[in-house]
């Protein structure tokens, strides 16, 4: 076990290394823009609940956050000449680069001190006047540190599933048949069908919150059977499509959440503070339920989610109260949350919106007519397809579209909104090819996506 200790320990220094790379990445991308600066101060915010050893680094990160939302809000309304946001978000940038470096020599360091502490230590209570002359941290958090560091690690499937069935009455259809699934930390699995589907029914098994009828379910690092629902739901975040109206004010709502998880007083508030300001609803943490927007519950519904400590999650249309700009930024927070070095966790996810839950799964499963059509790496859609899809949008209408192809492969062509329509290709025709014929025709083009290897073709076959 003590052979475990170094390799673990330089992990962690690897980790660490490659935070403070991701921030720094933010700033050189060209001129430093509000986009950078939030990304920045989002990532430094992680950085200090992952590898933070000092409480005051948290606070500098959220009071740093702080100045950079009333600067953005500042350069939003015209009240700021592009010069004074270049002076300023400079000045900013050095700061966040500054406050990271900080934490990264202190964690570091820490790191240090704990491979330096006698291994007697971590098992004995230690005698009356002995001290620890170069520890940072009080003896007992410095032992609880290097436990977590030679503790066995689990493993990394949270839940699997065989054969996993679900239909509603004797001798009804069913919803879900015989579903194989295995949700891994670190990783996203995005879930989409038709409405109707059984996705939601999926979900609600997965987190414990519904019987399956048949097939086994397994939750390995849990560690508990498969029937302690008790530690089951305990473990799993669920965050509904309708989230229940809650009382008084989002802050308070928050606090409560905390110490139901056992973070009451100082660090209650302190993990409150955190997720408050990490998911931008410090102007709204004294509305309460009436006063927020869909979209801002959604956002409150994930930090009580991570509040709960919930070693998976799983969110049922979390977008579909989201505008497009947030949906991005919702989604990437997701990543950053499953991703985490420190706590790293399986995210589940459901929506109606493909290509965005596309942009950052690692797994699609699709489901049509209760079974998967697909269930696997989301860089492996599209391998065996026969077929190209196009989804194109312009003032051509379907019998101008189908002349203009005819002769270039064209194998289906469907209308999916007023000026909008679905083209299905031979497998050698490119996304280039179809753009080219289109404009020869004198298309206005105000949409163009290649969906060849995307689950949308799944609902066009």
């Amino acid at each position: 076990m003590s052979e475990g200790l170094p390799v673990k320990v330089q992990q962690t220094r690897e980790s660490i290394d490659r935070a403070v790379a991701q921030i720094e990445t933010c700033f050189t991308l060209g001129d430093t823009g509000a986009d950078q600066i939030g990304r920045a101060s989002d990532l430094v915010l992680d950085f200090t609940k992952q590898f933070g050893v000092d409480g005051t680094h948290r606070t500098e990160a959220i009071t740093l956050r702080g100045s950079i939302n009333s600067l953005l809000a500042r350069e939003r309304g015209q009240e700021l000449s592009n010069d004074d946001f270049r002076v300023q978000s400079v000045r900013i940038s050095r700061q966040i680069l500054e406050l990271t470096h900080v934490m990264a020599a202190a964690a570091n360091s820490h790191l240090d001190k704990m491979t330096a502490v006698p291994r007697t230590l971590l098992y004995e209570p230690p005698k009356m006047g002995h001290t620890l002359v170069s520890a940072a941290l009080p003896e007992s958090d410095l032992r609880r540190s290097m436990e977590k560091f030679l503790k066995e690690e689990p493993t990394d499937v949270v839940f699997r599933s065989l054969g996993l069935s679900k239909r509603y009455g004797v001798g009804g259809t069913f919803v879900i048949q015989d579903l194989d699934l295995e949700l891994k930390k670190g990783e996203i699995t995005g879930v989409v069908g038709l409405n109707g589907s059984g996705k939601t029914t999926l979900l609600r098994i997965i987190a414990g919150s519904l019987q399956a009828t048949r097939g086994e379910r397994q939750y390995p690092a849990l560690k508990c059977a498969a029937t302690n629902w008790v530690t089951i739901r305990r473990s799993i975040a669920f965050v509904a499509q309708r989230p229940e109206a809650w009382s008084n004010t989002l802050e308070e709502a928050l606090m409560l959440q905390a110490a139901c998880f056992g973070d009451t007083g100082s660090a209650g508030m302190r993990l409150v503070d955190f997720y408050i300001t990490r998911l931008g609803l410090t102007i709204y943490r004294h509305h309460t339920w009436g006063q927020l927007s869909g979209g801002y519950r959604t956002r409150f519904e994930l930090a009580k989610a991570m509040l709960s400590k919930p070693k998976m999650l799983v969110l049922d249309e979390p977008l579909a109260a989201l505008d497009i700009p947030t949906q991005m930024t919702f989604l990437t927070d997701l990543k950053d949350f499953a991703t985490t070095f420190a706590e790293p966790m399986p995210v589940l996810i459901s929506s109606q919106h493909i290509y965005e839950v596309e942009a950052i799964a690692d797994r699609m499963v699709v489901i049509r007519d209760g079974k998967a059509a697909y269930n696997g790496p989301t860089g492996a859609l599209g391998e065996n397809r026969t077929e190209n899809g196009f989804e194109v949008s312009c003032d051509l209408d379907v019998a101008a579209l189908s002349a203009a192809l005819a002769s270039s492969g064209l194998t289906s062509i469907r209308r999916i909104g007023p000026n909008d329509f679905f083209l299905t290709m031979e497998s050698t025709v490119t996304a280039r090819e179809v753009l080219d014929v289109l404009l020869r025709a004198g298309a206005v083009v105000r949409h163009f996506r290649d969906t060849s290897r995307s689950s949308r073709m799944f609902f066009e076959s």
